[in-house]
């Protein structure tokens, strides 16, 4: 697995140096999990994993049509063996960020700014959110008036909440004031994205009665691996 710019991280030539021992220590780990991967499971596994996070990249970052088409049919074709290798693979890098993201805030002793106010707990929670990723889950309910209706109030609602921060706050950019979060959050995303695409896919198949051990393995494990992505309770 490769931590690259095109991930939401800033060139070099623009990277604060106070991010640089993070962003590199991620990089690090990354390749460290990435010759793992292909060791134990080859390079064929490799490149599977790899295409899928680049197809998440370019559904998040550009809203792709194309690459949501590619990655619904790569995820679709995946076995239950596979499904749970490649949800594990995402998920050992979550943690592994974790670890070097503890270490960066240890070796410039600084404690994790958390959110203590209501306002901040909000804007905490619109930052981790993606109405994109939303609607990819809101394609499981397979009652379509149902789903636009019931999507089209979370959006709205979505919406309302973040103008209203906004107006409250002045700030039209979410976590304007915890630069710390806001990095961690953007530096996060490309390995938590395919965990909701694999999970959505899971999911669809479980409901499809494909109700076997891997799926719903495979699912409890997704669930896990966003969780500690985010830094939320599955």
């Amino acid at each position: 697995m490769t931590i690259t710019s095109e991930q939401g991280h800033r060139p070099p030539s623009k990277m604060k140096a106070n991010e640089r021992p993070l962003v590199e220590d991620i990089r690090l780990l990354g390749r460290l999990l990435g010759d793992v991967i292909r060791e134990q499971e080859g390079q064929a596994a490799f490149d599977q994993i790899e295409q899928i996070r680049k197809l998440s990249v370019a559904f998040r970052r550009d809203a792709d049509t194309q690459a949501d088409k590619a990655l619904k049919k790569l995820l679709k074709a995946l076995s239950g063996d596979r499904s749970v290798s490649v949800i594990r693979a995402f998920t050992y890098f979550s943690h592994l960020a974790n670890l070097a993201e503890d270490r960066h805030h240890i070796r410039r002793r600084e404690v994790h700014e958390r959110a203590g106010t209501l306002l901040s707990n909000m804007d905490m929670v619109m930052a981790k959110s993606d109405l994109a990723l939303a609607s990819r889950y809101s394609e499981l309910v397979t009652d379509a008036r149902l789903r636009k209706k019931i999507f089209t109030a979370i959006e709205a609602e979505w919406h309302r909440t973040a103008n209203a921060l906004t107006l409250i706050t002045g700030d039209k950019q979410r976590l304007t004031n915890n630069a710390a979060l806001q990095r961690s959050i953007r530096h996060r995303f490309p390995y938590i994205d395919p965990l909701h695409h694999l999970q959505v896919e899971l999911v669809r198949r479980y409901r499809a009665g494909q109700a076997d051990e891997r799926v719903q393995r495979g699912i409890h494990i997704s669930i896990n691996g966003i969780a500690a992505g985010l830094r939320n309770t599955g």
